[in-house]
Parts: structure tokens; C-alpha cells; sequence
């Protein structure tokens, strides 16, 4: 229990509670890699990569003779639905290396923790309801991430005894960054500039990345040129008036770049969602497929996105597709896909490049829009398809191809939307997630022209299963009495880690 300003205390796991408990029960090692019980194996290696891309960690003066015995750990926060429709703050740890991904090429010698039941890989620190936090203790969520802090300060100053293969072992922990969607990142980090700071008139914009200045005056955010004013501008201007409770955590010397921008909600859930939606609703605008009305063309389109995720055994998650699933309700909106299931957008744009590759090569005269949302899918494709291939660091061959078509994705992507532009169709939308797309491909890309031999794979920053978790969590909460939501969800929770499989 600790003291964040309720009147009472509130019910929270410390980190290094848990580190005992999974000491105690031989599951340590589980942080490093399940298949390696000696961290002398793996750690030294993992700091080794992560100090060619941030040297200034404070890690690296402080630990730098026993990184064998130094345990980096990823926080994650978000909400969950708790009784009544209510937010619930559902904060947790892990490490980014795990059992992988199901579509891995051979066994990375880090994988990335996406396997698994997520109450193995994730475990929980708290929750906090909504309506406390923002009206019944404002400064309650600030405080608990305080704690939280104190801890990660403590464990890495100090570190902590634990079992290993029978023996007593001092372990440290180095924080490596907040995973969460971009509105946890500018809650918790009390950052300056953020996605919700955009504005059309740039002249006058405060400023839409913490990572640089695009969006103010003179750096317009949708720059894809090789001198792009924002890029700059990247660490040169903090996004913080008064920074966060983690500021006091050791850390980077930058500490905005501890704000991990996450690529489900900029990819599956942001550009490659928009792509999905332009093109689909595309292919009506052509009249590629049967159906006199809307509706009947969407049906058509899903009835051959069906039958090409039978064909290539793609899981496929929505039932149909309507005006809804694109958030398409008026011909004047911008379409984007909105199902419910991110890895959805995978499934739709792996059919769309093959639709429109078929179609292109049976035109008899060029259509450079048609071409352009061809290999704009493809390129989307590519991206994923190579991050999803490796483990948590990417060897250099895998980081210029990422790179490259990452880079292709961008410029195509923008081409439709001047060709929608030129025509008077509302397609291709460019949003604040764009940007931070740029800001993934120019770090593969400097990466990739340096020859660095390791890069860090950005969907170690991904927060599908850490979703899955909060949902499992926030299951639990909606099971509870509604006047000891926190600590019976803690509580069960605490059963429900060992009990599930």
C-alpha cells in the first residue's frame, strides 16, 4: 500500500516485490529470454547494441562492470473499461525480450515478447480509476507514478538480492522507456507537444512531436524531403515545461526520446489504417468491383477480402464491411479503417496489394494514381513484413530494407493524396501519425547509411499484448465491488497471474 493522496492507501506491486516473487519461483530468467537461464548470455549483448543508439544513458557510467546483472524494463500504461463504462489507469513492467513472434525467421538471439499469455510477460504495478484521478484527487495519477519512479530509482542505484540457480545475485533495473499510445505519453510525460497540438495554421502551432519542432513555424510536419527543416530540429528543444514524475528516473540525457512512440497505434491503427480505408473506398470510385450502391460495392470487396484470407490462411477478424468500418459516413469524410482489430489492417492491405497488382497489369494505358496505391500497399507490406520477421534488434540488411520501404510507403502515400487532392476526393488524409511514421523510417535510416550492425526494432515499442493485458485486467476490475475497485483487482489479479496458462 502507498500513500498518493486518497483517503486511504492505495493498493500497488512494487517491481521488486515481483522480481522476488519470480526469483522465488524460478522465473527470473524469463526477463532475459525463456530459453536462457545464464543472463551473462544476453545482457551484456543487448546493452552493447543499446548504447549504439543511446551512449548517453546513465546506465553506462554507472553499471558499466556488471551489465551481466542489469535487467532493462519497459513501463506501459493505458485504460481499461471498469464498472460502469468507467476509465481505469492500468499500469505495468516488463522486458522487452520475450519468447518472439509467431512470424520470426529462425530464433533471433533476442526475441521480442509478443508470445505468451500476457499475464506471463506483463505484470502489474496498479490501477487507478478514472474519475479519481482527474476529479477527486487531481494530482493522484502524478503521485503514483512518483512512487513508481522511486522504485526504478531505487532498484537501479541499489539494486536487489534474488535467487538464481540456487545461488544470492545483486540485479539492477534500467528503465528503457514508456510504452502507450500517444495521449499516455503526454499525460505521464507532461509534454508541451503532442498530436492534439495540430493546427492549420502552422505559422502560430505550438508544436505536434515531442521529438522536434514540426508543426511550428517554418516545419511543416508532412515533410518527406531529404532536408527537411523538422529534422533539424530533432533534441534540440525540450517538449517539457514541467516535466513528469519519471524525470527523476536515470535515464538518457534526452529524456523526450524515453517516450517511446508506439508502432501499432502509428501503423495498424494510424497510417496503414488510412491506407486501407482510401483504397478501399478507391476501388469503388473506379468501379472495380460488382455492386450498383456503396453498400454492395463494400459487400463485393468483402466478400474477395474473405475469400484471399481463406486463400492464404490470414486470420481475418471483422464480419463485413460498412461505412462504419471505414468511418466513411459521408462522401466528404476521410475514410480510415476502424475495425476493431488492428491486425485486421494487415489482412486488408496484404489483399489490396494483390487486387491492385492484378488490376494494374491488365491496364493498357498507365494510371499513375492506381500505381501509386499499388505500391504504396506493397511498400506498407514490406515494412511490416521485415519488422515482423526478426527479434528485438534488427540486423543491418533487415534495417536498409525496412528502411527503404518505409521511405517508398511515404512518398507513395503522398502522391495519392495530391492525385485525391487534384480530383476533389476526400482520400489520404494526412495526420499527426505521418510524422512520427518519418520519425520511425529516418531512425532506420540513419541507422542503415551508418552501417550500425544492430538497430533497435521499433515493435519492441508495440503495445498489442500489453492491450490484451489491460483488457484482462480491466475484466477483473468490472468483477468486483464497485467501492474497493483497486485493491480487489489487485488482488485477484495477484491469483489470476499464477492460475492462468
Amino acid at each position: 500500500m502507498v500513500d498518493i493522496g486518497l483517503s486511504k492507501p492505495h493498493p500497488m506491486v512494487r517491481i521488486g516485490d515481483m522480481l522476488e516473487t519470480l526469483a522465488l519461483h524460478g522465473k527470473l530468467h524469463s526477463l532475459w529470454g525463456p530459453g536462457q537461464q545464464d543472463p551473462s548470455a544476453v545482457l551484456p549483448k543487448f546493452w552493447r547494441r543499446y548504447r549504439q543508439e543511446h551512449p548517453s544513458h546513465q546506465l553506462f557510467d554507472r553499471h558499466r562492470t556488471h551489465l551481466h546483472r542489469l535487467i532493462p524494463l519497459q513501463l506501459h500504461m493505458d485504460e481499461g473499461e471498469s464498472l460502469k463504462n468507467a476509465g481505469l489507469m492500468v499500469a505495468s513492467w516488463q522486458s522487452p525480450i520475450g519468447a518472439g513472434v509467431a512470424t520470426q525467421e529462425g530464433e533471433p538471439d533476442m526475441p521480442l515478447n509478443y508470445l505468451g499469455n500476457s499475464f506471463k510477460t506483463r505484470y502489474l504495478i496498479s490501477v487507478l480509476l478514472k474519475r479519481v484521478y482527474l476529479k477527486t484527487v487531481k494530482g493522484s495519477l502524478d503521485k503514483l507514478v512518483s512512487v513508481v519512479a522511486s522504485d526504478l530509482t531505487q532498484l537501479f542505484e541499489h539494486g536487489i538480492e534474488l535467487d538464481l540457480a540456487g545461488r544470492r545475485e545483486r540485479f539492477y533495473i534500467a528503465w528503457i522507456g514508456l510504452k502507450g499510445d500517444w495521449p499516455i505519453q503526454q499525460k505521464v510525460g507532461h509534454l508541451q507537444r503532442h498530436f492534439a497540438r495540430a493546427t492549420k495554421d502552422e505559422e502560430h502551432g505550438v508544436g505536434v512531436c515531442h521529438l522536434c519542432l514540426a508543426g511550428q513555424a517554418g516545419v511543416p510536419m508532412h515533410d518527406l524531403s531529404r532536408r527537411a527543416a523538422w529534422k533539424d530540429t530533432i533534441l534540440t528543444t525540450s517538449p517539457f515545461r514541467n516535466p513528469g514524475p519519471l524525470s527523476g528516473v536515470p535515464q538518457t540525457s534526452s529524456q523526450e526520446v524515453m517516450f517511446r512512440f508506439d508502432p501499432f497505434h502509428t501503423l495498424h491503427k494510424g497510417c496503414f489504417a488510412e491506407l486501407a480505408g482510401s483504397a478501399l473506398v478507391m476501388i469503388t470510385d473506379y468501379g472495380l468491383v460488382e455492386g450498383g450502391s456503396f453498400a454492395a460495392q463494400l459487400g463485393s470487396l468483402y466478400d474477395l477480402l474473405w475469400a484471399y484470407c481463406k486463400r492464404t490462411k490470414t486470420p481475418l477478424h471483422m464480419e463485413a464491411l460498412t461505412r462504419n468500418q471505414i468511418n466513411f459516413k459521408r462522401d466528404s469524410d476521410y475514410p480510415t479503417g476502424s475495425w476493431f482489430k488492428g491486425a485486421d489492417t494487415a489482412a486488408v492491405c496484404g489483399f489490396l496489394e494483390e487486387f491492385l497488382t492484378t488490376h494494374v497489369s491488365t491496364l493498357v494505358q498507365k494510371d499513375p494514381y492506381l500505381e501509386s496505391a499499388r505500391d504504396c500497399c506493397i511498400n506498407a507490406n514490406m515494412f511490416l513484413k521485415t519488422l515482423y520477421r526478426h527479434g528485438v534488434w534488427l540486423p543491418l540488411e533487415a534495417c536498409s530494407q525496412a528502411a527503404q520501404a518505409g521511405l517508398n510507403f511515404l512518398r507513395c502515400y503522398q502522391e495519392c493524396a495530391q492525385y485525391a487532392f487534384n480530383a476533389g476526393k476526400t482520400r489520404y488524409k494526412l495526420q499527426p501519425k505521418y510524422h512520427t511514421m518519418l520519425h520511425f523510417v529516418h531512425a532506420l535510416t540513419v541507422a542503415a547509411t551508418s552501417e550500425r550492425k544492430w538497430t533497435w526494432n521499433i515493435l519492441a515499442d508495440g503495445v498489442q499484448m500489453d492491450e490484451d493485458f489491460v483488457g484482462k485486467v480491466a475484466a477483473i476490475s468490472r468483477a468486483v465491488n464497485v467501492r474497493s475497485v483497486h485493491a480487489q483487482t489487485v488482488s485477484r489479479y495477484l491469483t489470476n497471474m499464477w492460475s492462468e496458462e
